[in-house]
């Protein structure tokens, strides 16, 4: 019985997205379905009685054009620093406002605004004091399409002012969205 209910919401979705390929349909009915009333996914959206959860066939023509992608972004500008191992850890939320699932996402941390000019007065050899902007960690993790997932960065160095996180997807055929944000460190 369900296959028919399946089939038909695929037909729909279909006729309403009709570029979408067989892959892409299977993520956008999985990350659209809802959760059943009652019932306790575990950490990958998933129970032994509804699966993903119930298919919401409204929900999935319903989507705004810029949903029908992947659009990972850090989720809010909070973020925690925690010690382990020896090293500083900086811990957040990655959001995907996409409906398509992001097998890889990197997230980047800068000890100041990547897109920051240089100086013109500086030079390779005597850069502008303040102005070296470095990388101080990176992760990769995926993200369901339209679910958030956490991710912990290890830091080469502790952060001497604003911190800033670049994320982007590394999965073939992404339209290529950056997100790029500066965050504070909360206690």
């Amino acid at each position: 019985m369900a296959s028919g209910f399946a089939g038909g919401t695929a037909a729909l979705v279909w006729s309403q997205y009709p570029d979408l390929s067989n892959r892409q349909l299977r993520q956008l009915l999985r990350n659209t379905a809802r959760a059943a009333k009652g019932v306790q996914p575990d950490e990958n959206d998933w129970d032994n009685q509804t699966g993903f959860g119930i298919l919401d066939a409204l929900n999935a023509v319903s989507l705004a054009n810029e949903q029908i992608t992947r659009r990972v972004e850090w989720s809010g500008r909070d973020a925690k620093l925690s010690e382990a191992d020896g090293g500083l850890r900086l811990k957040g939320r990655l959001v995907n406002r996409g409906v398509f699932d992001a097998e890889k996402v990197i997230a980047v941390v800068y000890n100041g605004n990547p897109r920051q000019p240089a100086s013109p007065e500086g030079t390779v050899d005597n850069p502008a004091p303040g102005l070296q902007i470095r990388q101080l960690g990176h992760a990769i993790v995926p993200v369901r399409g339209l679910h958030e997932s956490a991710i912990t960065i290890k830091l080469t160095e502790p952060p001497a002012g604003s911190l800033w996180v670049e994320t982007f997807c590394l999965d073939r055929h992404d339209p290529g969205y950056v997100h790029r944000v500066e965050v504070t460190i909360t206690e």
